[in-house]
C-alpha cells in the first residue's frame, strides 16, 4: 500500500519535466543578459564622452570667442587698458578682465555639463532598473527550472531505491491508479 501512495506522490510531483539543456540555456541566457548590460553601459559611457567633447568644442569654437568679444567691447577693455599710463595698473585691469571672463566661462560650462549629467543620471537609472528587472526575472525562471529538474532527480532516486519503475505513459498511469482505487 505504501508503495502505491509513494508512486502516486512521485507521479503527482514529477509531472513537470525540464530538459537539462533548458536549465543550461537559462544560465547561458543570464550571462548574455549581463553581457548586454555591460555593452549598454559602455555605450552610454561613450555617448557621455561624445557629448562632453561636443560641449567643449561648442565652448571653444562658438561661445567663448563671442563672449570675449562682447565682454571686451562692452567693457571697453582696449580703451581702458590703453588709457592707463602705469603699466602695473594696466596689467591689473587686464588681470581683472581675465578673471571675470574665466569665472563666467566656468559658469557656462558647468551649466551645460550639469544638464548633461542630469540627463545621463536618468538614463543610467533607467538602464540599471531595466536590467535589474530583466536579470531578476531570468533568475526566477532559471531557479524554477532548476527546482523542477532537481525534483525530477530526487523522485527518480526515491523510485529507484524503492524499486518502483514509473510507467512510461500517462494513460498507463491513470489506468493503474483507477484499478488501485476501485
Amino acid at each position: 500500500m505504501h508503495k502505491y501512495l509513494l508512486l502516486s506522490f512521485l507521479l503527482l510531483t514529477g509531472c513537470a519535466h525540464v530538459a537539462k539543456e533548458t536549465v543550461l540555456l537559462a544560465d547561458e541566457q543570464n550571462m548574455l543578459i549581463q553581457n548586454s548590460r555591460d555593452t549598454h553601459t559602455a555605450l552610454l559611457d561613450a555617448y557621455a564622452q561624445s557629448r562632453r567633447e561636443r560641449i567643449d568644442e561648442y565652448m571653444q569654437s562658438t561661445w567663448i570667442p563671442t563672449f570675449i568679444q562682447k565682454m571686451a567691447k562692452d567693457g571697453d577693455l582696449y580703451g581702458k587698458t590703453c588709457s592707463i599710463k602705469n603699466s602695473w595698473d594696466a596689467t591689473m585691469e587686464l588681470q581683472g578682465f581675465v578673471q571675470a571672463a574665466a569665472a563666467k566661462i566656468a559658469k557656462k560650462r558647468k551649466e551645460l555639463t550639469d544638464a548633461l549629467d542630469l540627463s545621463l543620471a536618468d538614463l543610467r537609472y533607467d538602464l540599471n532598473r531595466h536590467y535589474d528587472i530583466l536579470q531578476l526575472s531570468n533568475r526566477t525562471v532559471a531557479d524554477n527550472l532548476k527546482s523542477v529538474d532537481l525534483d525530477r532527480q530526487v523522485n527518480a532516486k526515491i523510485a529507484e531505491k524503492m524499486g518502483i519503475q514509473p510507467p512510461a505513459k500517462l494513460r498507463e498511469i491513470t489506468e493503474r491508479l483507477d484499478k488501485m482505487f476501485q
